[in-house]
């Protein structure tokens, strides 16, 4: 054909997917990798169903439904961020290591659209298999809570992915940027669980540690939850998950986007 692009020698440039369809993609491919990794099944399946025989089988004559609901929002927040820890987190350090992070930020998409679509979608799917794995667990031992609100519980598990997100960014960048990523990792594991109130509640710690709990989204959610499901709604502690995500969010933005700058500029990412 004569007066085509390709008879006068023009190139085809591919097109620049827009952000929320790179976004999409990513969570889509992530989810489907995580979906046959092991990993996925002893972080979703596993841990939910130990900590919740550990919690349970003990006092299970002596729990009421809104003792029982109080546990199972605890163990889903306590399992789904060592989940995320693996999920989300782990993701950057992987890609680091496998070295397909570098081909990212030098590829014509944005990688930061990229790695977020991929922690969202991990994070997503480790809530939904922590949920069901709780689900089944409390069928089995016959566990019957207390659900007033729905559709406010609902909306808690949507902020619990949103902040899962956006707290999995942040530490895996942190974790990304250090060569003692691994060691961190585990150091933060525990001790958030417990500021977050999953394990332990917020009353059994000194008053110091509660004021620096309230730095950690899991125990605004932890409180919306339980309020969520035997009422009044707290939605206070809503506003107190959406402030500390902001902040997630903006913080590991903005060292994503360093990173990003400074692998292209001196090929290294390593801050510290």
């Amino acid at each position: 054909m004569s007066g085509t692009a390709l008879d006068s020698g023009a190139q085809l440039v591919p097109r620049r997917p827009s952000a929320p369809d790179a976004v999409v993609a990513s969570a889509v491919m992530q989810v489907r990798q995580n979906l046959v990794h092991p990993m996925t099944f002893a972080a979703g399946v596993l841990n939910p169903l130990m900590f919740l025989a550990i919690v349970v089988v003990p006092r299970e004559e002596r729990l009421s439904g809104a003792d029982v609901t109080a546990v199972l929002s605890g163990v889903t927040l306590a399992t789904f961020w060592a989940a995320c820890v693996w999920g989300g987190v782990g993701i950057l350090r992987r890609e680091r290591w496998s070295g397909t992070f570098y081909r990212s930020v030098t590829a014509v998409q944005d990688a930061r659209w990229v790695l977020l679509g991929k922690v969202a979608g991990a994070t997503a799917l480790n809530l939904v298999v922590v949920l069901a794995s709780l689900t089944a667990g409390s069928l089995v031992l016959g566990l019957r809570p207390e659900v007033e609100h729905p559709a406010a519980l609902l909306l808690g598990f949507a902020a619990t992915v949103v902040s899962g997100t956006a707290a999995a960014q942040l530490v895996g960048s942190l974790l990304v940027v250090t060569r003692y990523g691994v060691a961190l990792s585990n150091a933060i594991s525990t001790p958030v669980m417990l500021l977050g109130g999953t394990i332990l509640p917020l009353t059994f710690l000194v008053p110091p540690a509660r004021w620096l709990s309230r730095t950690i989204s899991l125990s605004w959610l932890q409180d919306f939850l339980a309020s969520a499901a035997t009422g009044p709604v707290a939605w206070w502690a809503l506003g107190g998950a959406a402030v500390t995500t902001t902040v997630y969010a903006v913080l590991g933005w903005r060292l994503l986007t360093t990173m990003v700058d400074r692998a292209r500029r001196e090929a290294t990412l390593d801050l510290f």
